[in-house]
């Protein structure tokens, strides 16, 4: 895009040239358009990788991903899925049949000799999606 732009300013008889301020305007436009399609092209990368997840759980071709406790509640813990980008919660009741106790100042879940705290490599099958 700057290219052509430039091209178009070398080609332009020199009494017609831009002003300064015209300048700038088309440099912040210029900006302002490629941050909103870096954005649109993040966003897209979103859409399909829920899509792939929402699809192989509907399809019961779910993945094993690899994820990293991000914090840890009374209720579970929330993770992080390095590899697909994606993040997600699992509930108490999936990490453990038991009791579990939660321990606010070490961010910690534990029972039946397991701990669960922030930080800690974890194995998951997301097993529903919620695009919320």
């Amino acid at each position: 895009m700057l290219h052509r732009q430039l091209a178009a300013l070398i080609a332009t008889p020199r009494g017609s040239q831009p002003s300064l301020r015209e300048l700038q305007d088309i440099a912040r436009s210029s900006t302002e358009t490629e941050f909103r399609a870096e954005q649109a092209e993040r966003d897209l990368i979103e859409i399909k990788k829920y899509g792939y997840l929402r699809q192989a759980i509907a399809d019961g071709d779910v993945p094993v991903l690899d994820a990293t406790v991000s914090r840890v509640t009374e209720f579970g813990v929330f993770i992080e899925c390095g590899d697909l980008g994606l993040s997600g919660m699992v509930h108490v009741s999936d990490l453990s049949s038991g009791f579990l106790r939660f321990h606010k100042g070490a961010q910690t879940l534990a029972g039946g000799g397991v701990i669960y705290s922030v930080g800690q490599r974890l194995r998951v099958i997301p097993a529903a999606f919620d695009a919320e």
